[in-house]
């Protein structure tokens, strides 16, 4: 068992490197059959497809923050056993990912989607500085934390999530989604004597 974790950590740099690589070749395949899609033949079903995509970007984006959320959901008790400090970043964390899924889906918007796309990429250049260099700050500071299949699941879900979410800002507008159609205002009418003109009324 210890010789499997022994191998496990010693291969775990390279694992990182495979799912980096297999990821990005996700990501460029996904990149260039949505610019297929969406470029198709057919005016008339332009519509529809990007309504379609749109809705493909929305929801995957908020299944990879609540992949993400539910994993650090799991660890938020044993990082606040380790340091209350710990223990209310990953509270917090999973509060806002979770929050986050439920709100792209509600109130979809170009500015959700950005701030969701630069917070989900600051937590991976955290998770990526925690691994390499060194814990920043807390009882912990300086410590390099070792790889894990779960925290690897994590940081591969935002980093997706970061993808669709920019995919989503850059082919599919949000104003096609929360701008209402517009609704003709009656004119109102002109008022018309009631009586003939010249007459008096009496």
């Amino acid at each position: 068992m210890l010789e499997a974790t022994s191998q496990l950590e010693v291969h775990s740099g390279h694992i990182v490197l495979g799912l980096g690589w297999l990821g990005i070749f996700g990501a460029l395949f996904g990149y260039e059959r949505l610019r297929a899609h969406l470029r198709a033949p057919n005016a008339h079903r332009t519509q529809p497809r990007m309504a379609a995509a749109r809705r493909n970007l929305l929801w995957s984006t908020a299944a990879f923050s609540a992949v993400a959320a539910a994993i650090h959901l799991s660890v938020i008790t044993e990082h606040l056993q380790e340091s209350t400090l710990y223990g209310a970043f990953f509270l917090t964390l999973t509060a806002a990912q979770f929050g986050y899924a439920g709100w792209i889906l509600l109130h979809p918007s170009t500015a959700v989607l950005r701030a969701g796309a630069a917070a989900s990429a600051g937590v991976v250049l955290l998770w990526l500085a925690t691994r390499t260099i060194g814990i920043p700050i807390g009882p912990a500071a300086g410590e390099v934390e070792p790889f894990g299949l779960a925290d690897i699941t994590a940081t591969a879900s935002e980093a997706l999530l970061v993808l669709c979410g920019l995919l989503a800002i850059r082919y599919l507008p949000m104003s096609a989604i929360r701008t209402p159609p517009a609704t003709s205002r009656p004119t109102p009418a002109l008022a018309t004597p009631s009586a003939p003109l010249g007459t008096t009324g009496r």
